[in-house]
């Protein structure tokens, strides 16, 4: 489950620098990458004046957009021998054109970035967690270039355990330490009737037998640096 092939989703703002920078990070501390797919969505929907200033340009949108993006390229990656390409899409959808284009170059991780200030609604982000089938990993636009610590959320689900797995891969690569996080809810609609104290004592002895159990299913050489 380690990362091998990576997508990263870029939308010509700021943002790229920044993500492509996080990507050299992570490749680097990785150390075995085979591959780098850098993709782009156009979406035709200009106005009409606009249309007709591309079409008096000497190159198409298309060529213009790759050569910028190779430059970044060339410019972040530049102490990297990663094979990268480039993929221009012409489609309406930019989250559905990106789970395609996983789907295609049979990549197993998809990198965007997380918005906040920088230009963008962050909409596509959220489309492809559900679009995906494959681990989405979001990078805050401030984020620095260093991961020390992975907290993964748990509920004791397969799904949990399949995130346990995949972050445990940080540790490996990256030496970063793992931790699990799990929250349990008192079920307040008893309350007053019953003493909350108790209740949160019981759930907590439940949750902790629970966590026992879900630690035990996570495969043997995972744990081969600890337990998280």
């Amino acid at each position: 489950m380690k990362p091998k092939n990576v997508l990263v989703a870029l939308d010509l703002t700021a943002m790229d620098d920044h993500l492509l920078q996080y990507v050299h990070y992570l490749s680097k501390a990785f150390g075995d990458w085979s591959g780098l797919v850098l993709v782009h969505n156009v979406k035709h929907n200009f106005p009409e004046e606009v249309q007709l200033m591309l079409e008096d340009l000497d190159k198409t949108l298309d060529e213009f957009i790759r050569e910028d993006l190779q430059s970044r390229v060339e410019t972040i990656f530049e102490d990297s021998d990663l094979p990268v390409s480039i993929e221009i899409t012409e489609e309406a959808s930019t989250s559905h054109a990106i789970a395609r284009v996983a789907r295609e170059k049979k990549v197993d991780l998809v990198v965007a970035g997380k918005k906040v200030d920088y230009t963008g609604s962050g909409i596509v982000s959220a489309r492809l967690i559900r679009l995906l089938e494959i681990p989405l990993l979001l990078i805050p636009e401030k984020a620095k270039l260093h991961l020390g610590k992975v907290v993964v959320g748990v509920d004791f689900s397969k799904h949990a355990a399949n995130a346990l797995v995949y972050a445990l891969n940080f540790r490996e690569g990256m030496g970063a330490e793992v931790f699990c996080h799990h929250v349990y809810h008192i079920p307040m609609r008893y309350f007053p009737y019953i003493p909350t104290e108790d209740i949160s004592n019981s759930m907590l002895k439940n949750a902790e037998k629970a966590y026992g159990k879900f630690i035990r299913s996570i495969p043997a050489e995972k744990k081969a640096a600890g337990t998280p």
